[in-house]
């Protein structure tokens, strides 16, 4: 077995275009062109976006198969030209015949990404052979923007071109101040990240951390909003515009359903506020706070995107949220998280869907009521979709392989586009994007003209299965079934879920692995006693847990059944092997989930327990326990070890790799045979001794 180094998915993702071997024992259909070795290609354009993707065309023939390629003053057998008659953005058509490839852009974004098209098609077919017929493609939305998910604000040059490449227009960088993005120790050129991302016709978003705790109607407001925002733009005029959320933009509010206190700073009297704080409550004067911020950025940037995302209110009453959204300025854009914040019935209990997922496809009724106010008043509405293919169902591995969930979710996505007007999306936050073929199906589903689902799907699954593509397709849906039983609650998402099979199990004290000085938020994101918060909002844990563990081992069941049906493929291409430790991995995670909720529920009675009989049965139940988890643990080993994508997420960095889980086999001795040992049955005690 091949041992990844830490990182090393970085240098797979940055390389865009992969050998396609044996592609010659394939012959053309008759409907076929088939590009021959010294291609010819004419292009009319000369800006850097189009030399970008031509350069990368030619890499892409040669690198995939052998065939050398070049730009010619005319008459190419590829000829691609702008078309001024083409007016809607990175509109496109693609005509191929039996005496070439014809393409017509509206800009060179359209164009850049026709090519990106033939790339795509090749790939399905695993030879250099192009179907007649004619192509019109464009966006159904724009941006389309995510973070990175290779490293926090991480954008080497080939990981821009795989982000171009699965149909994004944007990227998201985080910042502090004027020389720090998202990591406070390191300096970051934020204008060299926008003039590379341009050549791949990629945007730039600054998402706010600029600390600005300041009212609007304070004396000098004006001055400390213009340092705060305005310098940003003057510093890096190239950025596209800002996204600023409620618990990053927190002020002193005069509003009195909210504290006018930072929530870092704790009441005079050490008694928490029942006051949520500003940056979870839609203070009325959010209006004038973002209306300041908009004017210090558009007196630099006068056609600047700013976008107010409502996140972090999202769970509060309908009536002050709308009220804000009446009052917004219509020239601000607003953000909505897609399928937050429903009440989830389990079977016995009441959940909700804590934060973002794929379990619940959406849209939300917080989504709803906003975008209702939104199409009435002409808002420009963006939503928070997670469709760069990770939530927080899953912490620590690079996508969601789901692809019928997804594919739900992309309809009800399209469905708000025609009802609401929706028109731009944030795929990722957080955990970032990192490619997948669940990234390239959300490229087909939001580009008007793109593939249709089923099409597109069992293309991949020849891709990877050859004829026993069906078998491939069985397991998925198996795989598929998993996250339909899986629950989206704080304690699942705070919890094993967040870090998968590295999770301890501590009996009393909370005990996390050392975060290492590479780590943004590291284990700061979990907790491991898994305390649920807040439980007016649906039933407490003691009730829900039940229902948890009930579906937590039927998702379990599906995953590994899923994997059982991969393993009789008989021909495994390095691509299905990868999806297999993925699965894996997901199955891995859900047993740690079951193992735990059962812990939990024997921790919460032991610790309880009034009877000495009693304490030592549970004491005996958890022992049964502690080896199934670190087997579990143990087995996981392998697959994070060839695969250094697994057990990493951007914000924690490794939290489950190899160290990470030889923590945590450490940690369950010292659970079961440390914290434990006062439980266990002891010698009969001889009776006390009268003074």
């Amino acid at each position: 077995m091949r041992i990844e180094a830490p990182y090393e998915f970085r240098e797979k993702y940055s390389i865009v275009h992969k050998r396609i071997y044996n592609w010659k024992n394939r012959k053309p259909e008759a409907d076929e062109l088939q590009l021959q070795d010294d291609v010819t290609i004419f292009c009319s354009a000369d800006g850097e976006v189009a030399k970008t993707a031509l350069k990368d065309f030619r890499d892409y023939l040669k690198t995939a198969f052998g065939l050398k390629a070049q730009v010619v003053a005319e008459g190419g057998i590829i000829d691609v030209k702008l078309d001024p008659a083409m007016t809607d953005y990175m509109a496109r058509k693609i005509t191929v015949t039996a005496a070439g490839v014809q393409i017509a852009a509206a800009d060179e974004r359209g164009l850049a990404q026709a090519l990106y098209h033939l790339e795509d098609e090749m790939n399905r077919r695993q030879a250099p052979f192009l179907k007649h017929g004619t192509v019109e493609q464009k966006p159904a939305f724009s941006p389309r923007m995510v973070h990175s998910g290779i490293g926090v604000d991480l954008y080497p040059d080939g990981f821009l071109s795989a982000i171009a490449h699965n149909g994004f227009d944007a990227i998201l960088v985080f910042v502090r101040d004027l020389t720090h993005a998202g990591l406070k120790d390191r300096e970051y050129d934020f204008n060299d990240t926008i003039k590379r991302a341009a050549k791949y016709g990629l945007d730039v978003y600054a998402y706010n951390y600029v600390k600005n705790f300041v009212h609007p109607d304070d004396e000098g407001a004006k001055e400390t909003f213009d340092r705060s925002y305005g310098d940003v733009f003057r510093a890096f005029p190239g950025l596209k515009g800002m996204v600023f959320v409620g618990e990053s933009i927190q002020f002193p509010t005069k509003d009195p359903n909210a504290s006018p206190l930072h929530h870092l700073t704790p009441s005079a009297d050490g008694i928490p506020d029942r006051r949520p704080r500003s940056g979870w409550w839609p203070c009325y004067d959010y209006i004038d706070w973002i209306s300041m911020a908009r004017d210090s950025i558009r007196e630099v940037k006068p056609d600047a995107d700013v976008v107010l995302w409502s996140y972090n209110w999202g769970r509060q009453p309908l009536e002050p949220r709308v009220a804000l959204l009446e009052k917004l300025p219509t020239d601000i854009s607003l953000l909505v998280t897609f399928e937050m914040y429903d009440l989830l019935d389990l079977g016995n209990s009441i959940g909700k869907v804590n934060d973002y997922t794929i379990t619940h496809v959406g849209p939300g009724q917080y989504f709803v009521s906003e975008a209702e106010v939104a199409k009435r008043r002409g808002l420009r509405l963006y939503s928070m979709v997670n469709t760069g293919g990770r939530t927080w169902d899953f912490g620590v591995i690079p996508y969601e392989p789901f692809p019928w969930q997804w594919h739900e979710r992309h309809e009800k996505i399209l469905e708000a586009r025609e009802k609401y007007g929706l028109c731009g999306l944030m795929e990722s936050h957080h955990n970032g994007f990192m490619p997948s073929f669940i990234s390239q199906q959300a490229k087909q589903a939001y580009t008007i003209g793109g593939r249709d689902f089923e099409d597109y799907l069992t293309g991949w699954a020849k891709t990877l299965a050859g004829e026993e593509y069906e078998t491939l397709m069985d397991a998925m849906k198996s795989v598929n079934a998993g996250i339909r039983c899986h629950v989206p609650s704080h304690e699942n998402q705070y919890g094993p879920y967040r870090i998968g099979p590295a999770f301890p199990f501590c009996l009393k004290a909370g005990l996390k692995k050392p975060n290492t000085s590479k780590m943004y938020m590291g284990n700061s994101i979990y907790g491991v006693l898994n305390l649920f918060r807040d439980p007016s909002e649906h039933d407490p844990y003691s009730m829900r847990i039940h229902d948890e563990l009930r579906l937590a081992k039927q998702a379990m069941k599906h995953t590994f059944d899923g994997l059982k049906k991969m393993k009789t493929i008989k021909k495994k291409t390095p691509e299905l092997k990868k999806l297999m430790d993925l699965v894996e991995f997901i199955g891995r995670c859900h047993r740690t989930a079951v193992h735990y909720k059962e812990f939990y529920i024997l921790r919460a009675r032991l610790l309880a327990c009034p009877n000495r009989e009693e304490i030592f049965r549970i004491a005996d139940r958890i022992m049964q326990i502690g080896p199934k988890e670190i087997k579990n643990a143990e087995d996981t080993i392998p697959l994070v070890q060839r695969n250094s994508e697994l057990g990493y997420e951007p914000a924690m960095d490794y939290q489950c790799d190899e160290e990470g889980l030889r923590w945590k086999l450490k940690q369950m001795d010292y659970m079961l045979n440390a914290e434990l040992n006062g439980y266990k049955r002891r010698p009969v005690a001889v009776p006390h001794a009268k003074k």
